[in-house]
């Protein structure tokens, strides 16, 4: 059993002898913080914890929602960023611009808040017109602004 000496409980047990004890816990670290999982939990338990971890430091990317499409970011020496959005389902897809961009595969311009549809096992690689400044800690911020 866990017992969270510094440590805040953030999830607990929901049933049997555990119930009410702590599962998931969080401890702050100088500036940083370590996370405790005290059990085996299911496909939508890590997906909550992660997504908790990553909210924290303002991690959770535009499309998160979107199960079956994953996202990679680059940054070229200019400061020019490039979103690839990568569609892994046999169903279309339909997302929202979250920047002003251009499809490099299409040449089409993208508005903020324009439709975007991914097909089946789509891709799409987007140059962002906005210029992308790293963050103190060199990880680029592509929050809305």
């Amino acid at each position: 059993m866990v017992q969270p000496t510094g440590a805040e409980p953030v999830g607990t047990y929901g049933a049997d002898f555990y119930a009410g004890t702590p599962a998931v816990t969080r401890h702050s670290v100088g500036a940083g913080e370590a996370w405790y999982v005290a059990t085996a939990l299911d496909q939508p338990g890590v997906d909550h914890v992660v997504r908790r971890v990553l909210a924290r430091h303002d991690l959770i990317g535009p499309y998160a929602g979107q199960t079956a499409v994953e996202t990679a970011t680059r940054i070229t020496p200019d400061g020019t960023g490039l979103l690839f959005l990568l569609h892994h389902a046999t169903t279309t897809a339909r997302l929202t611009a979250h920047a002003a961009a251009t499809d490099l595969l299409t040449g089409e311009r993208v508005d903020e808040g324009d439709s975007l549809t991914l097909g089946p096992l789509d891709v799409a690689v987007l140059r962002l017109h906005q210029i992308v400044r790293p963050r103190a800690s060199g990880t680029p911020d592509l929050r809305r602004k």
